[in-house]
């Protein structure tokens, strides 16, 4: 094992690794490997203490890039872009000490497909490597607002059924924000919660689902 005190390149691994570890602190990323190499789909663990370092790893045998965001040279997320064709299968995972909706809408806009805050559990963590890997997204705010309880209307709350009336009658966010007096980024982490909720990925099919669940009539009527 090469340990470099420095927070230069490391690799932990006996065999080509298919987990990148990408943070420019040491100690954060011990503790992170030690998490990360307990889940039984990692078989090997690479290291590097900023984006650039992690060309070094470049290979389609990467699965899962985990990704700070305060970075040296290139901020985490202004990186995502040029990681997704570094490594072409690999699904990224923000860990970041930034926790909120705004930080985890802005990763899943730049390409992320999870976010974790750095005090998440090891559970946590473990489960977030078991979504991406199944081909899940992982963005916990979201997942929160829509398991708050069991019956399909309680799990929107009030302000959610609003954002889905106003999308299911055709409006944009724009309108829909400027309808409701909201931020565009909160009627995105609304819809986000929304396409969550019944487990679709567009507006037309959150409106259908919304239409069988007896939530909204034909035009957007909010039953």
């Amino acid at each position: 094992m090469l340990i470099n005190l420095r927070d230069t390149r490391v690799v932990i691994s006996t065999t080509a690794p298919n987990a990148v570890l990408i943070d420019d602190h040491a100690l954060f990323r011990t503790g992170l490997r030690m998490i990360v190499q307990s889940h039984p789909q990692i078989h090997g663990i690479a290291e590097a203490g900023s984006v650039r370092e992690a060309e070094a790893f470049a290979s389609a045998q990467v699965q899962l890039v985990f990704l700070d965001v305060q970075l040296p040279q290139i901020n985490g997320l202004d990186g995502i872009r040029w990681l997704r064709s570094l490594f072409p299968n690999a699904r990224i995972l923000v860990v970041s000490a930034s926790i909120g909706e705004q930080a985890e809408q802005l990763a899943q806009e730049r390409g992320a497909h999870g976010y974790v805050s750095k005090a998440a559990s090891a559970d946590d963590i473990l489960g977030a490597i078991s979504s991406l890997l199944a081909g899940k997204m992982h963005f916990s705010l979201l997942k929160a607002a829509s398991t708050t309880s069991t019956s399909t209307a309680s799990r929107l709350t009030h302000r959610q059924l609003e954002v889905l009336r106003l999308l299911a009658d055709g409006k944009s966010n724009k309108l829909i924000a400027r309808s409701m007096e909201l931020s565009e980024s909160t009627v995105r982490v609304h819809v986000a919660a929304i396409f969550t909720h019944f487990d679709v990925n567009s507006r037309t099919a959150a409106t259908l689902a919304a239409q069988r669940a007896g939530l909204v009539g034909l035009g957007g009527t909010l039953l």
